[in-house]
């Protein structure tokens, strides 16, 4: 008690000092919080924007594949793993993908594009594919040879929507892959991470490519919030092969 006297005398004893000692811890706390809330919020606005437009929260591969990445790197079988997690609450939905490089041609010129094959319904749905072009695609209605492509490849190629562009390549199993697709859609330039890309059917990239059908290179998920990724990541790695990866990013 006698401590709690000693206390109080000495907050009464100069009532203006320790008024403005209080102002000065309350107004610092709440600077701190707000500055906290504001970096807090800006990360997860940074990572909402990169992974909903390009990478997904998490994304399964081949353990090499991310620092290497080879055609030859493929996930055999790779609906065995998203069976996995089809009882995950926290996944909100997942894109499988074949990824490569072309030569691409278009009337005059040509340009070297990176391809990106995808399940369009389940890719739109990951990474909101449709909002990062010039104008939305019925993506329902889409011929069979379709192909979205960035800005930078259609400048270079001076081409447009309803042009077609012809790819070149190499096949996983050696023999050359040539083919040619209609342009349906072109992303927007520094407002979308895929200005260098191209977008086709994951089935027409299989064949493309010579991979089969049950083989893709990568599979995109996108979670509920990011913060769930890192103990969803942990989980999917131990039920995995051993040369398959999931990492989060």
């Amino acid at each position: 008690m006698l401590f709690i006297k000693i206390i109080l005398r000495n907050i009464t004893r100069q009532k203006r000092r320790s008024i403005l000692t209080a102002m000065i811890i309350i107004v610092g706390y709440l600077m701190l919080s707000m500055a906290l809330s504001i970096a807090e919020g800006s990360y997860g606005f940074l990572i909402s924007t990169f992974t909903k437009q390009k990478t997904g929260h998490i994304q399964v591969q081949k353990n090499s594949y991310n620092k290497n990445p080879s055609i030859y790197k493929t996930i055999v079988n790779y609906k065995d793993i998203t069976t996995i997690i089809n009882h995950e609450k926290s996944i909100i939905s997942y894109s499988p993908r074949i990824k490569g490089a072309a030569l691409a041609y278009g009337k005059q010129k040509s340009f070297p594009a990176e391809i990106t094959g995808v399940d369009i319904l389940k890719e739109n749905k990951t990474t909101n594919l449709n909002n990062s072009l010039h104008q939305a695609v019925d993506l329902k209605n889409l011929p069979k040879k379709w192909a979205l492509i960035g800005d930078k490849v259609a400048k270079n190629l001076e081409v447009d929507t309803g042009d077609n562009i012809i790819l070149i390549s190499q096949g996983k199993d050696g023999s050359i892959a040539n083919d040619i697709f209609i342009i349906k859609g072109i992303f927007r330039g520094k407002q979308s991470m895929n200005t260098h890309s191209i977008f086709i059917d994951i089935v027409q990239a299989q064949n493309f490519y010579s991979i089969p059908t049950n083989e893709v290179h990568s599979i995109a998920f996108l979670l509920k919030s990011y913060k769930r990724s890192q103990s969803l990541t942990s989980k999917l790695n131990l039920n995995n092969k051993n040369d398959i990866i999931t990492r989060n990013n």
